[in-house]
């Protein structure tokens, strides 16, 4: 990871390590290291490296916080974020993604089971039809469908949070690509573009 990124791992690392010691059935402590792991392999990704090992070691560490809390809505999804991350990384790198975003729909929506107002279970949902839309995209297959179910899980974490900017950027990012899509196979790609349109400037209301 880089350099800003360590001493927060290490400090994070070492508080946990603490909290395990003295009780170690404390869920939340595998959890916020499971967190910080999974930072470091967004960031091993972001700069060009393999972030396998960080978010094995994150999946790894939220599975124990399952284990001691079946219905914990958190753990699950942390599984599918260290999932989603994974199959990122080899969607970037021109390979199939599908069995790992496939998995981590999966933790996702048993996030969404356990808590259905867990918004960030709907937002890693709706990432993970994201990327599949662009690998579909990118093999010239027809990725309407990811596409509106990214569309359909962003919406249901803006209804749990109204001013979840991410959500709405998410969104834009859905309606152009459809839109693109659309002008690409000889149909209107104007209202999808409209939509993208509005939904980055809610985007942008959110952030102001």
């Amino acid at each position: 990871p880089g350099g800003d990124l360590l001493p927060y791992l290490k400090k994070v690392e070492e508080n946990c390590d603490l909290a395990l010691q003295a009780d170690p059935d404390l869920e939340v402590a595998y959890l916020e290291e499971a967190h910080s792991l999974k930072l470091a392999g967004e960031d091993q990704i972001n700069r060009g490296e393999d972030p396998t090992k960080y978010l094995m070691e994150s999946e790894a560490l939220a599975r124990k916080a399952l284990k001691l809390s079946p219905r914990n809505a958190r753990a699950h999804t942390q599984i599918g974020m260290a999932l989603l991350n994974r199959g990122r990384y080899l969607f970037e790198k021109g390979e199939d993604p599908t069995e790992l975003l496939k998995q981590a729909m999966t933790y996702s929506r048993s996030g969404i089971s356990a808590n259905p107002n867990y918004v960030y279970a709907y937002n890693n949902l709706g990432i993970c039809h994201l990327i599949m839309g662009d690998y579909l995209t990118s093999r010239t297959e027809d990725p309407t469908s990811a596409w509106q179910e990214a569309i359909q899980a962003f919406q249901n974490a803006i209804k749990i949070r109204p001013d979840y900017s991410g959500a709405f950027n998410n969104i834009g990012y859905a309606y152009l690509g459809l839109s693109e899509w659309n002008s690409a196979h000889g149909k209107d790609p104007y209202p999808d573009a409209v939509k993208a349109v509005n939904s980055y400037q809610n985007a942008i209301r959110m952030n102001a």
